[in-house]
C-alpha cells in the first residue's frame, strides 16, 4: 500500500485527534489496520506463516495461565517505583534464563528504584527469567476482552451507539481509503474492527491510569511503543507528566505506519523521546517525537564478547534470515544453495526461522524438512537459540525482508546480501552506502561473497556507522539530562 495517500488522508480528515466515546480511536487502530489487515486484503499471503495454537485444549490451559498471573502476578505485584519499564515480551534465552536484550541493562541499572510491566506473550510469559521485579499485564487484556464480548452481546444498544458514531466519522474517510489503495473495505467489516479498539481500549486506559497511580514512577521505559498498551501508558504519563521513552527494537523507515505521521503536532499516545541504535537507522523525519541516537547495550556487549572469542574455522557458514511473510520463497532460495552448496564440506548452512514460524514451517516448508533430516541444512526453530551465537558463527547473512537482524548482522561484520521479496524502501540506506547488497538467485552469492570477504576496515566503519557506541553510557545521559533520574 502506499503509505504517502494514506498519511494524506489521515491529515485532511485530522484522524489523529478524532475521538469515539473518549478514545482516539485511530491512534490505536492504525497500526494492526494498515500493517494487516488492508494488506492482506491486497495480498492473502500476508503473514500466512504465523504459529497458531494446535486445539481448544491448548487455547484452554493457556486461558488458565491468564486467570492464574490475572490474580497472582497482576496489579497486586506492582509497587512504587522511580523507573516503570515495559519490556519486550518476546524474551530470548540468556544465560540460562530469558531476558528482555533491550531493557535488561537497563532494569540492572535501575534496579533499587525500578518495575518491570510485561504483557502475555501468546497467552503466557517465557520463563525462567532472573531476579527482577516483575508485575504482568495479562489481567489487563482478559479485562479489555471481557469489556468487549459484554457490550457487544449484552449492550446491543450502546454497541449499536458506537458503530453509528463509527459510519458518521468514517464514511468520508473509508471512502476515499478505498479508492486510494483500490479495495473494498466495508463498513460492516471496519465498524467491527473499530468497535473492538475503542472498547478494549476504554479498559485498558482505565486499568493503566490505575497502575500508573499506585507505581507513580517519574519516568516509563518501553519497548514497542505503537502497541495499544505503550500507547496507553504514553497517554496516562502525558497527563501525569511522567517522562516516556522508547527505545528503538527494530528497522523501520518511510514504509512503517507506526513511525510515520502527517503531523508535527505531539501525540498523546506517542513517546516523549525514541532512543535509536544510531544516526543512519535513527533518521525520523515523520515521526513527531524528539529522537536521540543512543545505541543498543545488549548487541554492543555481545560484538564485543565475539570479537575476544573469535576462533579460526575450516569452513563458512551462510545464514538464512526467515520471517513469516516472506518464508516460502526464502526457504526455497536457501534449498537451492544447499543442494549446490552441499558437495563443498567447507560450508555449512544455516536457517534461522522467525517465532511466528516456529509452530506451522515443517507443513509449509516440505522441502526445508526434508533436507533438514538429511543433515545437509540446520534449521532454528526455537527461542532457545541465540540469535547473536548464530552471527558469531556466520560468515554471510542472507535475508528477504527488511528486518532488524540485518544490521545486527552488521555490527558481527558479516557479509550482508537481502533476496528482494518485498519492498526495501525503509532499509534502502543499507544498498546506497555498500553495507548491503541485493542478490537474484543462489549463483549471485559466492560471487559477492568473495568480493567483499576480509575488508575488515570497511566492514569496522560499517560498525560505527550504524550503532552508536558506548550505548549504556548514551542512554544513561539522556535520561539524566532529560528527567533527572539517577541510577
Amino acid at each position: 500500500m502506499d503509505i504517502d495517500r494514506i498519511l494524506k488522508l489521515e491529515g485532511k480528515y485530522n484522524l489523529y485527534e478524532d475521538t469515539i466515546e473518549g478514545i482516539h480511536y485511530w491512534m490505536y487502530g492504525r497500526g494492526e489496520l494498515c500493517n494487516f489487515i488492508l494488506p492482506r486484503i491486497e495480498n492473502p499471503e500476508v503473514g500466512k506463516a504465523h504459529n497458531q495454537l494446535k486445539s481448544k485444549t491448548s487455547f484452554l490451559g493457556k486461558v488458565w495461565g491468564l486467570l492464574y498471573n490475572s490474580i497472582w502476578n497482576g496489579k497486586r505485584k506492582a509497587f512504587q517505583a522511580e523507573v516503570c519499564i515495559i519490556d519486550h515480551e518476546r524474551r530470548i534465552w540468556e544465560n540460562n534464563e530469558y531476558e528482555c536484550k533491550y531493557t535488561k541493562e537497563i532494569y540492572e541499572h535501575y534496579k533499587d528504584k525500578a518495575i518491570i510491566l510485561e504483557r502475555p506473550y501468546n497467552y503466557g510469559h517465557l520463563k525462567p527469567i532472573g531476579k527482577e521485579k516483575v508485575a504482568y499485564l495479562d489481567y489487563i487484556s482478559l479485562l479489555c476482552n471481557f469489556h468487549y464480548l459484554f457490550v457487544k452481546t449484552f449492550r446491543k444498544r450502546k454497541y449499536r451507539k458506537i458503530c453509528n458514531e463509527i459510519e458518521r466519522h468514517m464514511r468520508d474517510p473509508l471512502k476515499e481509503l478505498n479508492q486510494e489503495i483500490g479495495i473494498h473495505y466495508s463498513m460492516a467489516e471496519l465498524q467491527a474492527y473499530l468497535s473492538k479498539v475503542i472498547l478494549r481500549n476504554q479498559v485498558r486506559i482505565r486499568e493503566m491510569e490505575r497502575l500508573l497511580d499506585k507505581i507513580q514512577p517519574r519516568i516509563i521505559i518501553e519497548v514497542v511503543g505503537w502497541s495499544n498498551t505503550c500507547m496507553a501508558a504514553n497517554e496516562t504519563a502525558k497527563r501525569r507528566k511522567i517522562i516516556t521513552y522508547e527505545m528503538q527494537h527494530g528497522v523501520s523507515g518511510h514504509t512503517d505506519y507506526e513511525y510515520n505521521y502527517q503531523t508535527k503536532k505531539i501525540l498523546p499516545q506517542l513517546p516523549a523521546y525514541y532512543l535509536t541504535y544510531g544516526d543512519y537507522v535513527g533518521e525520523r523525519e515523520r515521526f513527531p517525537v524528539v529522537t536521540r541516537a543512543v545505541g543498543f547495550p545488549y548487541l554492543e556487549r555481545q560484538v564485543l564478547k565475539e570479537r575476544e572469542a573469535k576462533k579460526v574455522k575450516d569452513h563458512k557458514t551462510v545464514l538464512f534470515l526467515s520471517s513469516g511473510t516472506i518464508g516460502e520463497r526464502l526457504s526455497q532460495l536457501a534449498c537451492r544453495f544447499t543442494e549446490t552448496a552441499y558437495d563443498d564440506k567447507r560450508c555449512k548452512v544455516i536457517y534461522k526461522l522467525h517465532p511466528g514460524e516456529y509452530l506451522v514451517w515443517k507443513q509449509l516448508y516440505p522441502r526445508l524438512l526434508e533436507l533438514e533430516q538429511e543433515g545437509r541444512i540446520q534449521v532454528i526453530d526455537s527461542s532457545n537459540s541465540d540469535l547473536y551465537q548464530l552471527f558469531s558463527e556466520a560468515d554471510v547473512q542472507v535475508a528477504g525482508a527488511p528486518t532488524t537482524s540485518i544490521c545486527e548482522g552488521l555490527a558481527f561484520g558479516l557479509t550482508t546480501l537481502v533476496y528482494p521479496l518485498c519492498d526495501l524502501t525503509k532499509v534502502s540506506f543499507l544498498f546506497e552506502n555498500g553495507f548491503a547488497h541485493k542478490i537474484d538467485d543462489t549463483s549471485d552469492i559466492q560471487p559477492i561473497w568473495d568480493a567483499v570477504n576480509g575488508n575488515a576496515e570497511k566492514k569496522e566503519n560499517n560498525w560505527r556507522k550504524m550503532w552508536k557506541e558506548n550505548a549504556m553510557d548514551n542512554v544513561i545521559r539522556v535520561v539524566e539530562e532529560t528527567s533527572g533520574v539517577k541510577g
